[in-house]
């Protein structure tokens, strides 16, 4: 009988062969007081990754391999939620490492916070790129970091560990966003719930050449832009209060504000977008 997971890591992939079994590793080699599972959802992959994934699946009965029509990572984030047992969702990318501690310190966290929506913690680069920016500077305290999403990531993606009903009932990952939808959903579940980061690190980043956010800079770029003009315009809080209504999920709700801004602050991030496609195109 398959006992029922606390957490459940996600670890979506496409042509991740490379570093895929290192990210594995780390977390099947955590030491930890509960039961736990991951789902690796493969997003068309064309080389050895579902190979590796199939290894272990064979050797570890909590791994499971979920198979996803080339969606795109905000659809294969949203397929491993949707399939995913454990009230807490832990986020990994198939590149990187999670450090020892980790999903017991998830775990804890949780358990004593029931309010608690997202929890991150600093990171650590690994790679033979310089990423060009410190490591280690990611607010701490929710004031923090509530003021920090409203201009730019307030997480490190791959060191998040979230609530699932929470998540659900926000409408979980929207994939038309290009690698800001984990962004987005940040965003969204800030207003259900309260942010931390952690001040330790417990997740190794790796900056290599093939990472989707530097082959794909330019539609993040626009797509973390169109997240922040949503979350101005009230657009997100709009959806997000219609999602939970029809969520049949009883989740406590924090005051979702009905948010305007004034017409000069839209015109200017209009403003950016425009300028931005006229120069690279």
């Amino acid at each position: 009988m398959r006992l029922v997971p606390e957490l459940s890591v996600i670890i979506p992939v496409r042509n991740g062969g490379l570093f895929l079994a290192e990210a594995i590793e780390s977390v099947v080699n955590q030491q930890v007081e509960f039961e736990f599972e991951i789902l690796i959802i493969d997003d068309g992959s064309t080389d050895n990754t579902v190979e590796i994934v199939r290894d272990y699946v064979n050797t570890f009965p909590f791994v499971r391999l979920i198979h996803n029509e080339r969606n795109g990572v905000g659809s294969a984030l949203q397929t491993g939620l949707i399939n995913s047992s454990g009230a807490v969702i832990v986020r990994l990318d198939s590149d990187d490492r999670m450090l020892p501690g980790r999903l017991q310190t998830h775990f804890a966290s949780f358990g004593e916070n029931r309010d608690l929506a997202v929890q991150g913690s600093q990171v650590a680069f690994i790679g033979n790129l310089n990423p060009g920016y410190l490591p280690n500077s990611y607010p701490t305290k929710d004031i923090e970091i509530r003021a920090f999403l409203a201009i730019g990531n307030a997480f490190a993606d791959p060191s998040v560990a979230f609530s699932r009903d929470k998540a659900i009932a926000v409408g979980g990952f929207r994939n038309t966003l290009n690698g800001a939808e984990q962004y987005d959903l940040w965003m969204r579940l800030s207003l259900v719930g309260s942010l931390e980061n952690l001040e330790d690190v417990f997740t190794e980043y790796r900056i290599h050449i093939n990472q989707f956010t530097r082959t794909r800079n330019n539609r993040v770029y626009f797509s973390t832009i169109l997240v922040q003009l949503m979350w101005f315009l009230g657009l997100t809080q709009l959806r997000t209060r219609i999602s939970i209504n029809r969520s049949s999920e009883k989740i406590r709700r924090s005051s979702i504000p009905r948010i305007s801004i004034p017409f000069f602050i839209s015109r200017y991030i209009l403003h950016i977008i425009v300028k931005r496609l006229k120069h690279e195109f």
